[in-house]
C-alpha cells in the first residue's frame, strides 16, 4: 500500500476538514481522518536514543568472517529546528536544519566515548536521495564524527509518510509500506516486511496509534533486521505526527568498514509545529531537482596520532591509526575500491627535499619481485602548498595484477607522508583517480607553536571551479 500522500489524497483531506464547520466530537464521529498537512513547514524537532547490546568486530584487520563482540551502551540527544522542502505532491524530500544540540555519550567495551556538533556545523541542510538521507553543514565540511552522530535512528522527513491518508475506526489498521520505512530507517531496501500500524484511540485533540512488526533490509550493502514496537500521537488540529515512541531490537551484519551489532534502542521524537523561525536560515529554498555540490559532501578525516587531515569522499572510512601509520579504506555498498596507508616519514633537514627520481627508486626497491613497470611519475604543488611527488606503479601479487598509487607529502618546515593506495585491476575504474582528490585535501595538522597556514577554502573553491 503507497501511503504517500498525493494530490488527490490532500484534496481529499483538505475538504474533510474545510466541510468540518463545528468542532469535532469523539463521541459523535466514528471515524477520525488521518491526513498529513503539507502546507506547514516549520518544526522543531527533539530526538532522544538510548542504545545497549553488543558491537560485532572482526578479530583482526585480515578478515571479517571470524568476529568478537563487545559490549555497547549511549544515549544521544538530537534538538533541532527545521524548514521542509516538499516535492509537488506535498512529500518533505529535504530540510534546511539548525541544531542547538547533537550530542553521544556512550561506553564501548571499558572505553569512555562522547561527540558533539562544532558551532560552524549547526547550520546543514538534509535531503532524501531516493530512500537515504545526505546531510551536510552549510559552512564547512563535516568531520567523520559529527556526520555518524547526525545519523540518527529515525529521518523526521519520514513521520508524516506513517499515516494512511485515510479515516479509520479504532482498531482499524494499516500496513506501512516498504519505500516509507525505508526512507523512515535510513535504509538503502527493504526487502521483506510486516509492520501494522492501529488505530487505538481517538479524541478532538489527538489520535493514538500503534507500531508492531518486522523489517529485513539493507544498509550501505550490509543485511540488517529489525523488531519494532512503537507509538505514535497525530494531533489533529496541526495534522501531523506529534510525537513518535519506538522500541527496536536490530541485528546487523559485520560490514568490510563498519562494526555490525546487536542492540535493543528506546527512540523518542517530539515535533513541535512552529509558526515562525528562530534559528534556520530564511535564505533561497533548497532546489529538489538539484543534487548537493560535491564540495559540500566532502568529510574531513583527522588522525592526530598521523599528524595528518584530509578533506575526502564520504566513502572513505579510517580503520586503525597510530603514531606512524593510518590506514583507510574506500568503501562503496560494502565493498572495498582500495586500502590507502598513510605514513609519517622522518623529518627532512632544513633545505633538503626527496627528489622525484630518488622517490621512483623506493618505490621499485619496496615492491621487489611484485613490481613490474612505472606508469605515471609527477611532481607538483598542492592547493594547500605542500610539495607532492605521484608516481603510479603496475605489478603483480600472486599472479594477480595490482596498481599502486604512492603520494609524497612534504613541506617548509620539512614534515613528511606517504600515500600509498592499493588497487586491483578491476577496481582501477571505479577508483576513477580519486587520489587526485586525496592529495588536494590533505593537510598536516598544526605541531605545538606552528600555525596552520592550510586553509580548508582552498579545495572548496578548487572543486567548484571544476
Amino acid at each position: 500500500m503507497d501511503s504517500k500522500l498525493t494530490r488527490r489524497e490532500l484534496l481529499a483531506g483538505l475538504s474533510l476538514t474545510l466541510t468540518a464547520a463545528a468542532p469535532l466530537s469523539a463521541s459523535s464521529l466514528d471515524t477520525v481522518p488521518l491526513f498529513s498537512d503539507a502546507s506547514h513547514a516549520l518544526y522543531r524537532v527533539r530526538i532522544t536514543v538510548g542504545v545497549e547490546g553488543n558491537a560485532k568486530v572482526p578479530k583482526s584487520d585480515l578478515t571479517v568472517d571470524a568476529t568478537r563482540q563487545l559490549p555497547v551502551k549511549a544515549e544521544s540527544v538530537i534538538d533541532y529546528e527545521e524548514r521542509l522542502h516538499r516535492d509537488r505532491d506535498g512529500i518533505a524530500q529535504a530540510a534546511q536544519r539548525y541544531y542547538y544540540e547533537a550530542t553521544t555519550k556512550g561506553q564501548v567495551q571499558t572505553n569512555d566515548h562522547a561527540s558533539g556538533l562544532r558551532d560552524e556545523a549547526r547550520h546543514a541542510v538534509m535531503h532524501i536521495a531516493e530512500t537515504r538521507s545526505v546531510v551536510y553543514a552549510a559552512q564547512t565540511q563535516l568531520t567523520v564524527e559529527e556526520l555518524e552522530l547526525l545519523k540518527v535512528p529515525v529521518n523526521s522527513l519520514a513521520i508524516d509518510r506513517l499515516l494512511p491518508n485515510k479515516s479509520l475506526r479504532v482498531n482499524e489498521t494499516w500496513e506501512i509500506d516498504e519505500t516509507v520505512l525505508a526512507t523512515l530507517f535510513d535504509m538503502d531496501a527493504v526487502q521483506k516486511s510486516a509492520v501494522v500500524a492501529t488505530l487505538v484511540s481517538f479524541d478532538d485533540a489527538a489520535a493514538k496509534a500503534q507500531l508492531l512488526g518486522t523489517v529485513s533490509a539493507s544498509v550501505d550493502g550490509v543485511p540488517t533486521s529489525i523488531q519494532l514496537r512503537g507509538k505514535l500521537t497525530y494531533d489533529r488540529k496541526l495534522r501531523s505526527v506529534s510525537w513518535l515512541a519506538l522500541a527496536v531490537r536490530e541485528d546487523r551484519e559485520l560490514g568490510k568498514a563498519e562494526p555490525g551489532f546487536e542492540i535493543a534502542a528506546q527512540i523518542r521524537v517530539i515535533r513541535q509545529a512552529i509558526d515562525k523561525p528562530n534559528a534556520v536560515h530564511q535564505g533561497e529554498a533548497v532546489d529538489l531537482a538539484i543534487k548537493p555540490t560535491q564540495d559540500k559532501l566532502l568529510i574531513d578525516i583527522h588522525s592526530v596520532p598521523g599528524g595528518f587531515s584530509v578533506f575526502c569522499d564520504r566513502g572513505w572510512r579510517m580503520i586503525h591509526q597510530n603514531d606512524h601509520f593510518t590506514q583507510l579504506r574506500l568503501i562503496d555498498n560494502d565493498r572495498v575500491i582500495t586500502q590507502c596507508d598513510v605514513r609519517s616519514m622522518p623529518q627532512l633537514k632544513d633545505g633538503h627535499q626527496l627528489t622525484l627520481e630518488a622517490f621512483q627508486e623506493d618505490i621499485q626497491r619496496t615492491l621487489g619481485d611484485r613490481f613490474g613497470e612505472l606508469l605515471e611519475a609527477e611532481e607538483k604543488v598542492t592547493g594547500g602548498g605542500l610539495r607532492l611527488l605521484r608516481v603510479v606503479a603496475q605489478g603483480a601479487v600472486e599472479k594477480i595484477p595490482v596498481q599502486w598509487i604512492y603520494l609524497h607529502f612534504s613541506n617548509d618546515e620539512g614534515r613528511r607522508s606517504a600515500a600509498i593506495f592499493t588497487l586491483a585491476d578491476q577496481q582501477v575504474e571505479a577508483f576513477g583517480g580519486g587520489d587526485h582528490q586525496f592529495a588536494e585535501g590533505f593537510r598536516f595538522l598544526p605541531t605545538e607553536g606552528t600555525p596552520d597556514k592550510q586553509v580548508a577554502s582552498v579545495l572548496v573553491d578548487q572543486i567548484k571551479s571544476k
